[in-house]
């Protein structure tokens, strides 16, 4: 017999939590731009700064996950 509780208590195998997901993808990205920022071809070529762009649009689609995420925790501790 399968207990149903444990099953909805406890994430899948493989599963990681945002709170470490989130950060660590901020991360990821945050060093793609740093390094993109030092390549020679960002003063004349599009597709890098296309592609810093893009990055720091997902850092802040993150951050704003993060905020969001943070007010949850918030209200459900009232």
């Amino acid at each position: 017999m399968i207990n149903n509780e444990a099953t909805y208590n406890q994430p899948p195998l493989g599963v990681s939590p945002s709170w470490f997901v989130i950060p660590h993808r901020i991360k990821e990205l945050a060093d793609a731009i740093s390094r993109y920022t030092g390549h020679e071809r960002i003063c004349k070529d599009k597709e890098v700064s296309s592609a810093i762009r893009q990055w720091a649009v997902e850092i802040e689609s993150h951050c704003d996950t993060l905020d969001k995420i943070q007010d949850v925790e918030i209200n459900t501790m009232k």
